[in-house]
């Protein structure tokens, strides 16, 4: 198997300790190698793998190690590993949420020579990442007015999830606190959404969640919801999405072009602007709320601010703090990678 590599730095590292950061998602696997500069994490190059490609973490570490003891004549004995599903600390255990697959410290330590593991839920590493970010690195979805408070992020993709940032002073940064809470269930508020509600529960024969709706399948649920329940005129985008394996990328593609796919995502915007405000609500982050992944960057320009700012702020007796909340769009795809790397600087 020979991974896709993304070169960052041409710097060498001659007396710097090198490390691994990973985030292991549904649909990637990235892998990086970076070291220490002036308390932050310069990447000089990564690994990119499809997850349903392989069955273990393993494999693609000990190709990383060997690939960076050709190159720099030194490996690297330190890593940071961020999955997508929960993660068991105390046995250094994560089963991850959609793949067939899980990440255990004892079996990488076994079979690698990595001395030291730390193992992460994947937004646990975004949040990490949080503290990273420039100007360059994020557009602004809704503005307002950041304070001194807790932040969130939250990144729909292969899966929903959540992390929330609390500053702490010892360590001079915002540190995240895992969640679950892309697994909440979702709260239909009209007679339409009750529909989607019922329909997806048939079709799951379980109760629907956030994660449901707010995901790649879950933008496809609802077009597809929209196509069966709504009269649209039958397009060429109609006709070549319903053949398609890759409907949410056409989908998404179309979004400006056909009617169905402009409304799937005037949905979207409201079913995300809801659930970033409920969070927001729940950890009262009045520093922000950061949106964050893979959907998000490639659709950056398909939110409607008015439809967002219109449902974020719905709320009534706590629309004045909703009203000064900032929400961000992170741009950087990296940044999970720049997170798990910084969790090893600021945790050793």
């Amino acid at each position: 198997m020979i991974p896709d590599v993304k070169k960052y730095s041409n710097n060498k590292p001659e007396n710097a300790e090198l490390i691994i950061g990973a985030d292991v998602g549904g649909t990637n696997t990235n892998i990086c190698v970076a070291y220490e500069k002036k308390g932050k994490p310069e990447i000089l190059f990564s690994f990119h793998y499809k997850t349903q490609t392989i069955s273990t973490i393993v494999y693609p570490l000990k190709e990383i190690i060997r690939y960076t003891e050709m190159k720099y004549n030194k490996k690297p004995v330190k890593a940071c590993i961020a999955g997508a599903g929960h993660v068991n600390k105390e046995k250094g255990y994560c089963k991850l949420t959609n793949a067939e697959w899980d990440l255990d410290v004892k079996e990488i330590k076994k079979h690698t020579p990595l001395k030291e593991v730390m193992l992460i839920n994947d937004f646990e590493a975004i949040g990490y990442g949080v503290n990273l970010l420039t100007k360059k690195e994020i557009k602004t979805l809704k503005k307002g007015k950041e304070k001194e408070g807790a932040k969130t992020v939250i990144g729909p993709g292969t899966g929903l999830g959540k992390a929330i940032l609390v500053k702490s002073k010892s360590k001079n940064i915002y540190k995240p606190i895992p969640s679950e809470g892309g697994h909440t269930s979702f709260p239909a508020q009209d007679m339409e959404e009750l529909e989607l509600l019922e329909s997806t529960r048939q079709e799951l024969k379980d109760t629907p969640d956030f994660e449901d709706f707010l995901s790649g399948k879950g933008i496809v649920r609802m077009y597809e919801y929209l196509i069966i329940n709504k009269k649209y005129p039958d397009t060429k985008p109609r006709q070549e999405i319903s053949v398609s394996t890759k409907k949410e990328m056409l989908i998404a593609k179309y979004y400006d072009k056909d009617s169905a796919c402009s409304d799937t995502f005037k949905w979207f915007t409201k079913l995300m602007a809801r659930c970033a405000r409920n969070y927001a609500l729940e950890t009262v982050s009045t520093g922000g709320v950061y949106l964050a992944g893979g959907i998000i960057i490639n659709n950056k320009d398909h939110f409607n601010k008015a439809i967002f700012e219109k449902e974020f702020t719905d709320n009534r007796k706590m629309k004045k703090m909703l009203k000064d909340i900032p929400v961000y769009m992170i741009l950087n795809y990296d940044i999970s990678l720049k997170g798990a790397c910084l969790a090893i600087i600021k945790e050793k």
